[in-house]
């Protein structure tokens, strides 16, 4: 029976590893009750055809299936992973892939024939990582290909789900300009594998990526936010009604090389910020040892207990029925007080503006109704839309905004803005 949602996160969706047969149904449930509809399953290795039929047969396979059938969420099984290469084990042991290859077949139409007509089936998920960049991917490119025409093939109608991770963007001798432009033909080729949703993960977990504004001073070439802008401009140029951009927003901080902890909600929330105007859905890595680790109180605990607290992902100068003004975009904004600070750059003056809801122009809908409109699914469908006359402001303007929803609960981050 389907758990009513305590709220809605902007995160949809978790990887999880497989609990012992019987379990998924508590830990299904633990993920409705902060808004997630989705699971990721991460993929087996196949060394070797004789755990075919054990990989076909699993019975926690068909447990999760009905598990998220009765609640109406979506599973995404992990592809089978071919072994790695023994001296770079980010590449794969080319050796292996025409053994490997007749497996994945196998595994696949098994997959199709047991599994296939369950509506909780919705994907698959490619389980060998790969990084996005201009070149250095062949033999990974080469399995994408052949595996998702086996997808295409013994699974029509599924969709094909990649999690790629991004350069590093810690300083070094690559420039900003030199990142984006690997970034793009990166995603062009991954693109090129035939896939339809492609998360990029956020590296803020492991420290290869960053959250700060262009202000901010950092140890980064770039924000995260600019290779997620470089992705979403990608895939409007090429193929904006194929493939969707998620973004993998990661539920751990990397503390040593081999110890994890689980994140805060204040920074899930800051990913959130920095990454939801580019993308149309938020998953995370992963449940297990992260969010349903308790500290003092594990972080699925933390985010049930914080319901109400508004989320800015994007500020937009505009003009509405009000005339010029502001269109502040985000989650938990609707009836709230919008806290503004704002420095005309022209007429060298600023200044701190309160503004009432009974001002503004509310779209509670906006995600959803922006989607129909367009006949894509372009922004995620909870997202909502302020729009604030300011119509006083010239240009270049820089803006702060932060809002105070109707439970009186702020944003955990100001959202900044420049109009140069």
């Amino acid at each position: 029976m389907s758990i009513p949602f305590i709220m809605t996160y902007p995160i949809t969706g978790f990887w999880a590893y497989r609990p012992a047969v019987g379990s998924w149904a508590e830990k299904l449930d633990k993920m409705q009750r902060i808004g997630a509809n989705k699971v990721i399953m991460l993929g087996p290795i196949l060394k070797d055809q004789s755990s075919i039929d054990t990989i076909i047969n699993d019975p926690r396979v068909e447990d999760l299936l009905q598990q998220a059938r009765a609640r109406n969420m979506d599973v995404f099984l992990g592809l089978p992973k071919p072994p790695s290469h023994k001296k770079y084990p980010w590449d794969v042991a080319q050796d292996t892939l025409e053994e490997f290859f007749k497996g994945s077949q196998k595994i696949l139409e098994g997959l199709a024939s047991k599994y296939g007509s369950i509506s909780s089936f919705k994907g698959v998920y490619q389980a060998f990582e790969m990084q996005i960049k201009a070149s250095g991917n062949d033999t990974i490119l080469n399995l994408y290909r052949r595996q998702h025409e086996q997808v295409r093939q013994t699974l029509p109608g599924k969709k094909i789900l990649v999690s790629p991770y991004f350069l590093s963007a810690v300083k070094s001798g690559n420039t900003k300009e030199t990142l984006l432009a690997s970034t793009k033909q990166g995603l062009l080729n991954i693109i090129d594998t035939d896939v339809d949703i492609i998360a990029p993960q956020d590296g803020v977990g492991i420290g290869a990526g960053a959250l700060y504004w262009r202000c901010e001073d950092t140890t980064f070439s770039a924000p995260i936010s600019a290779f997620y802008k470089t992705c979403r401009e990608t895939i409007d140029e090429v193929a904006p009604r194929r493939v969707q951009l998620w973004a993998n927003n990661e539920g751990f901080e990397q503390m040593t090389l081999t110890k994890y902890l689980p994140t805060n909600k204040q920074r899930l929330d800051r990913a959130i910020m920095f990454t939801g105007r580019y993308v149309s859905d938020h998953i995370s890595f992963m449940w297990d040892g992260y969010y349903d680790k308790p500290v003092k109180r594990s972080l699925a605990e933390e985010i049930a207990a914080d319901t109400d607290r508004p989320i800015i992902v994007d500020v937009i100068r505009s003009g509405s029925s009000m005339g010029l003004g502001l269109r502040i975009r985000g989650y938990n904004i609707i009836g709230g007080t919008v806290n503004l600070q704002y420095h005309d750059l022209s007429l060298d003056r600023g200044g701190d503006k309160l503004i009432s809801p009974d001002q503004c122009i509310e779209n509670p809908d906006f995600g959803r109704s922006y989607n129909a409109k367009v006949g894509i699914f372009r922004f995620p469908l909870d997202m909502q839309e302020l729009c604030i006359p300011l119509a006083m402001l010239g240009k270049p303007l820089i803006v702060n905004v932060n809002i105070c929803n109707r439970q009186n609960t702020s944003a955990h981050h100001t959202y900044h803005a420049e109009f140069l």
